[in-house]
Formats: C-alpha cells, sequence, structure tokens
C-alpha cells in the first residue's frame, strides 16, 4: 500500500501506558522508505481542544474519510512499520483552507514544525 503523509490511515497505534498498540485512526505526519510517523485522532467528546489539537465536526470528518467527529492530536505521536498499516481512510488534503490552517497552528504548538 502506498501511504503519504496528508494520509488518513487506520494503523497500530502505541500508547504511554500500555505496550500494546490498538488500530486507530491516524495522520500521516512524515514517511521513510520503511516506516511512518503517525499522529493521533480520537472521537472522544471534548469541551475544549488543547492548542495541540483541532477537532473536526461531522462533516470535516466524514470529508477525510472518518465515520464521525473527531480531533486531531498533534501532540500524540508514534511510528509504525508501512507493513502493518491496515487500510488508507483518506486525505487531510479535503480540509477547507480554515481547517487546514487550524492544522498548521496546532502541529506548529507541538513542535513539529521546528
Amino acid at each position: 500500500m502506498n501511504i503519504e503523509e496528508g494520509d488518513i490511515v487506520l494503523a497500530p497505534f502505541h500508547f504511554a501506558e500500555s505496550e500494546q498498540a490498538k488500530l486507530r485512526p491516524c495522520l500521516v505526519w512524515n514517511v521513510t522508505p520503511v516506516s511512518a510517523t503517525l499522529v493521533f485522532i480520537s472521537s472522544q467528546k471534548l469541551e475544549k481542544a488543547f492548542p495541540t489539537e483541532v477537532v473536526l465536526d461531522d462533516e470535516h470528518a466524514k470529508s477525510v474519510g472518518l465515520l464521525k467527529a473527531s480531533r486531531i492530536d498533534f501532540g500524540k505521536r508514534d511510528r509504525c512499520l508501512k507493513v502493518d498499516v491496515a487500510r488508507k481512510l483518506g486525505n487531510l488534503s479535503s480540509l477547507q483552507r480554515t481547517k487546514l490552517k487550524e492544522c498548521f497552528l496546532a502541529a506548529s504548538a507541538a513542535c513539529l514544525l521546528d
């Protein structure tokens, strides 16, 4: 499977509190010939997003290949082998310009652009 930066994929994501990886929707941030850096996506509802998060309502979520309202948390990242990616769901490029700008600002707040 060919994955690129900006793709939304279903991939194993490791959490700090557990050794186990859970299959989660993720944003592909960076790709090497062998692996990908992933950004966590959650469907958990929040009252207020942190500076490193972007909230997608149902419409925006569906436009990028997600099933329901979600938030992209640029502060939570992981790496996985490209062969472990289960499937591609969509791509961030379908977002409106204002949401893409929010992604840029959240990525900057998470020190991903330095």
